[in-house]
């Protein structure tokens, strides 16, 4: 492995000297930047997949409840469409995306969209919408928006100061862009993560002049896609998941469940009749319990399931750890959008 990290780190160099000169090109004025029309947020990392992007834009979201006509907005990776395209009821998840129809089904009183260009769809928003503060899941690489609060993620078993570039690592981009956050959320901790254990993190991501929170995941209860079903403690399941890091999702089942085998598939990975079959052949009686995530379940709500498979998954949500926290974060927040 090491060997073949040396062999790749020509390429993450010469990838890093692109990703200056772009960055020093929107610094410099040279390639356009600005803000929106209307207040934004912008969630994002420098690193691939798996921070928790979505449940964090989805706790921001609830935070700021007394901006009434606020908004959404995703890129919706891994959908078959392109273009601005508002989310509703009847939106598939090829047509949006599995995460913001996630959000869309979590928030159905909220405008949310999808669209490429971060610009030009907050653009159609404020003409379409009364909307008043515009969340975004993953759009602090798109420089051409300059957002009004800008929040980056980073895991904490992976924080990026640890990480290297592509393809050597699995940073999109350079280090040093954290810096340039509003704050920065460690996401994913342990759940009985120390104070202590807090104040030593802070020490390793060396960022003195950005505010630092922590947050972990708390777990639902199982909720059945097919109406009529019901999931008991310690029941037999097979666990199915297509995201980037199922180890803390996998972790928490175990804990609850007798696991009979877990189906992994790649990230916004779709499944076929042929999965589904498999699935079903896993089967000791009459059905198998399958258990899921919520963002994997996007992706199955409107399949024709086979009778044998009992589909459930499992609503996650983020708690930020420690005293007062949530209030200092949205604080934050809204001194930056009122500044």
């Amino acid at each position: 492995m090491s060997v073949l990290r040396n062999l790749l780190w020509p390429i993450a160099v010469v990838y890093g000297v692109v990703l200056r000169i772009r960055h020093l090109l929107f610094d410099a004025n040279i390639l356009p930047s600005r803000k929106a029309a209307i207040k934004t947020i912008a969630l994002g990392n420098v690193a691939l997949g798996g921070t928790g992007k979505t449940p964090h834009a989805a706790y921001i979201l609830e935070l700021l409840k007394e901006f009434e006509h606020r908004a959404f907005l995703s890129r919706g990776y891994g959908r078959k469409t392109s273009g601005f395209l508002r989310i509703n009821g009847d939106s598939h998840v090829e047509q949006v995306g599995d995460e913001p129809l996630l959000i869309a089904r979590r928030f159905p009183y909220l405008d949310c969209f999808v669209g490429e260009d971060r610009l030009s769809a907050i653009e159609q928003i404020a003409r379409q919408t009364q909307s008043n503060l515009v969340v975004l899941d993953d759009a602090l690489q798109h420089r051409k928006l300059q957002p009004d609060v800008a929040l980056m993620l980073t895991t904490w078993d992976q924080p990026f100061v640890e990480d290297a570039l592509l393809p050597v690592g699995r940073l999109r981009d350079l280090k040093l862009r954290v810096k340039k956050a509003d704050a920065v959320i460690v996401s994913k901790c342990p759940a009985d993560v120390s104070k202590d254990d807090r104040a030593n993190m802070a020490n390793r991501l060396d960022l003195l002049e950005v505010p630092v929170f922590y947050s972990r995941i708390a777990y639902g209860q199982p909720i059945a896609v097919q109406s009529g079903h019901s999931l008991s403690g310690g029941d037999s399941v097979l666990v199915v998941t297509g995201i980037a890091n199922a180890d803390l999702f996998l972790q928490y089942v175990k804990s609850c469940y007798h696991v009979v085998d877990h189906m992994s598939y790649p990230d916004h990975a779709s499944f076929s009749a042929a999965d589904l079959a498999e699935w079903g052949a896993k089967k000791s009686g009459q059905h198998i319990n399958v258990l899921t995530t919520e963002k994997d379940a996007m992706r199955l709500f409107g399949m024709n399931l086979p009778q044998e498979l009992r589909v459930f998954y499992i609503p996650i949500e983020v708690v930020l750890i420690g005293e007062g926290e949530k209030e200092r974060l949205k604080a934050l927040i809204l001194k930056k959008i009122n500044d």
